[in-house]
């Protein structure tokens, strides 16, 4: 019979930082593991997003074949966007193949799952819920209202304060709120973990992720908005929430005598926000590719603003209780603002959301409603008019050229959920800030373009492209030799480490590098049914509330 397996996801560790704060000793437990085992990094998905990236984990495919991307998704044809959630995911999680075969799992807070599908075991959604009262908060339902009775979360998903984290009483207060929370996560772990005896534990802690994006400034001595001056515990704060996960892990597995086998994972790694990507939408436009609609700003007249004063001092819940939950409002919901500028009928290219690496659609005829390019050679010609000028870009500051590569989606990824992902995706690189870009049109004309002032106050951290990867236990193979893998490996590792066939669909490797012997590898088998998931009700608060979240880490 195969032993525990537990997971434990540190959102966003940095690896680099992982090996300096272990060498120092600031992180006795989690350097016992590496002791104990092997130790690297996994490559996270090509856009480095919490969204794609835990979906890669959980079940072992690329974005393209499980259908997550990005947390603002079109919906294919339309010139409209989604916020994706469980629903959307095409391929089942490892810990339902391993439901199938007699695991018991228990799974907790892993971004996506929200809402929580039906599988063998206990679950908690993630912060994609807008509260735990929604349905689909936890399998079995009735074990949200015990989880809010025992740990409060009154203010579910609001523990990094607000945007304005230039300031340092609102550093302060986030900083405050993620120790608190790094208790509360573990606190949930060990409470379920000692309600039954579970073969698989998979739970996440978002804080170490949080804390990158809202004190990095204050971490990083190089970075433009550092300040020398500010609290101690401010330019300690990324090492301190660090250590005091690493203090509750430790407390986690003596609590529970745990002596199964154990992986620690990130998605991403972590760094300071270098704006490049923030550049590539003003490029579009001013290389003529994307073409602004005309607006004019509409008329609030007095009775408009006394009706939406009065509106925000009604509670949330009693809120989205008034207001029916209209379809179009599901589906279009928060990402209004993001296409509502774009004069589809004049544009031949178009780009809303960048974050990590520029993601560009191209506006093709038969594909979109009002598409301009003709697929096939007008298209090509088109790629690569937009991979030259990215490519030939250079800093007006500096000189510099800052794009890596421009990729097709079809140069990065497969399966039958490739009509979530952009057409063209420009990666800068992670070494140097981009304060702008200066290249030449095909008539030979220099334009130069900026990332707009707002993104400068936003998240001071954003996210790198390989992850932590610690394992231990006794089924593990002790090694000095770091361990070069992929975040679909996960889910392939996992399965063989439950004793549990591994789906023939699957596209991570096994590594077998970090395993001993004794664990063997299933022959595969044919890919389960996804199994259904709760449709997800969103009102226009609910909707507001997660906009609020993902704001508040650069996401939007």
């Amino acid at each position: 019979m195969a032993r525990p397996l537990w997971i434990i996801g540190l959102d966003g560790m940095e690896p680099e930082l992982l090996t300096r704060w272990v060498s120092a000793g600031r992180l006795p437990n989690i350097a016992r593991c590496i002791e104990r085992g092997a130790s690297g990094k996994l490559l996270s998905t090509y856009n480095q997003l919490t969204a794609s990236a835990w979906v890669t984990i959980a079940t072992g495919v690329n974005p393209g074949a499980h259908g997550v991307y990005n947390f603002q998704e079109r919906v294919p044809g339309q010139y409209r966007l989604n916020l994706p959630t469980s629903a959307n995911r095409g391929t089942p999680a490892f810990w339902e193949t391993a439901g199938e075969a007699g695991c018991r799992a228990l799974v907790v807070r892993v971004p996506m799952t929200y809402p929580l599908r039906a599988f063998n075991g206990v679950g908690v959604a993630d912060w994609l819920a807008p509260s735990p009262r929604h349905p689909g908060f936890t399998h079995p339902p009735e074990l949200a209202a015990e989880l809010v009775t025992r740990f409060g979360w009154t203010h579910w998903g609001e523990y990094w304060g607000d945007a304005q984290l230039h300031r340092p009483d609102k550093c302060a207060m986030a900083f405050r709120r993620l120790l608190r929370n790094a208790d509360t996560s573990f606190a949930v772990f060990d409470h379920l973990l000692k309600r039954e005896r579970f073969d698989l534990f998979f739970g996440v802690a978002s804080e170490t992720d949080i804390a990158s994006h809202t004190l990095w400034h204050h971490h990083d001595a190089s970075h433009p908005s550092h300040d020398p001056s500010a609290p101690e515990h401010l330019r300690n704060g990324l090492l301190s929430v660090y250590e005091r996960v690493d203090r509750r892990l430790g407390w986690l597995l003596d609590s529970n005598e745990f002596n199964g086998n154990l992986l620690l994972i990130s998605d991403h790694g972590s760094g300071p926000h270098l704006y490049g990507p923030h550049c590539v939408a003003p490029l579009l436009e001013a290389a003529g590719l994307t073409v602004r609609r005309q607006q004019t700003p509409p008329r609030v007249g007095l009775l408009s603003r006394a009706r939406s004063a009065l509106t925000q001092r009604i509670p949330w819940h009693v809120r989205r209780r008034l207001k029916p939950l209209e379809a179009a409002t599901r589906a279009q919901g928060f990402t209004a603002s993001l296409l509502s500028h774009i004069d589809f009928g004049r544009s031949k290219a178009f780009a809303y959301v960048c974050i990590q690496t520029g993601e560009i659609w191209l506006n093709l005829r038969g594909r979109d409603p009002d598409g301009l390019v003709e697929p096939g050679r007008e298209a090509d010609e088109l790629c690569e008019y937009i991979r030259r000028l990215f490519m030939e870009a250079r800093d007006p500051r500096t000189g510099q050229r800052p794009v890596a590569e421009v990729r097709r989606r079809e140069e990065l990824f497969a399966g039958p959920h490739m009509d979530v992902i952009p057409d063209i995706h420009v990666r800068f690189r992670d070494d140097i800030e981009v304060g702008g870009l200066t290249t030449r049109l095909a008539d030979g004309t220099e334009i130069t373009v900026a990332p707009p002032p707002e993104v400068f106050a936003a998240s001071p951290g954003l996210h790198r492209s390989h992850g932590v990867f610690v394992a231990c236990g006794p089924d593990i193979r002790p090694t000095d030799i770091p361990v070069e893998g992929d975040l679909m490996d996960i889910a392939p590792t996992a399965l063989a480490l439950l004793d549990v066939p591994v789906p023939a669909h699957v596209e991570g490797r096994l590594l077998r590098e970090v395993l001993r012997d004794s664990v063997s590898l299933q022959p595969a088998t044919a890919c389960a049914d996804v199994a259904a998931a709760v449709t997800p009700e969103y009102s226009d608060d609910d909707l507001a509330r997660v906009e609020k979240r993902l704001r508040a880490l650069g996401y939007m």
